[in-house]
């Protein structure tokens, strides 16, 4: 068998024996070493020729194939993959906001994990150093913020999972004088 050893949940997997003169393959398929329903793991049909499909949840799972050639002679071979969760990341700024207000940042999480978030800010369309422009701290859940000057700025929330995917989220506010 030829797929790669690890992928996403939903993501769609082609699975291809390495054989020739099979005559008939039975399939078995086992999660975290306890083996399991076919169909309750996977969406998507192995053949004699393998097939495309999708894994419905996270584990380590176990593929076996058992080939009959046309010789009724019986091959085993196992391979295996470690499925992940896909990672998502959402917030929202608002429009617009005073030189003197806070803003609440509320970064929405799905499936982080250990994994860390790194948070940059452009003003204007350029990269700045968050440190001595913003007055606050941002970490894997947001946090309260508040720009130093006036602008109009971008806050990209960069996720990056167990592997190496980068999920990207960013908005923009504008950031207007305070006029009493």
């Amino acid at each position: 068998m030829n797929f790669p050893p690890t992928a996403y949940v939903d993501e769609e997997i082609e699975i291809v024996p390495m054989s020739s003169n099979v005559k008939s393959v039975k399939w078995e398929i086992s999660k975290d070493g306890i083996p399991i329903d076919f169909l309750s793991a996977i969406d998507g049909e192995l053949k004699v020729n393998g097939g495309t499909i999708k894994i419905k949840s996270v584990g380590s799972y176990t593929f076996t194939a058992i080939a009959v050639n046309s010789r009724g002679k019986e091959i085993k071979h196992e391979q295996n993959i470690d499925i992940y969760p896909i990672v998502s990341a959402e917030f929202k700024l608002p429009e617009t906001a005073h030189t003197d207000t806070a803003i609440d940042v509320a970064l929405e999480v799905e499936n982080l994990g250990d994994s860390p978030i790194a948070w940059s800010v452009q003003r204007d369309g350029k990269e700045i150093e968050f440190d001595t422009n913003i007055t606050g701290e941002l970490t894997n859940t947001g946090g309260l913020i508040m720009f130093n000057s006036i602008g109009e700025y971008e806050l990209t929330a960069i996720v990056t999972d167990e592997l190496g995917k980068e999920t990207i989220v960013s908005d923009v506010i504008k950031y207007i004088l305070w006029e009493k």
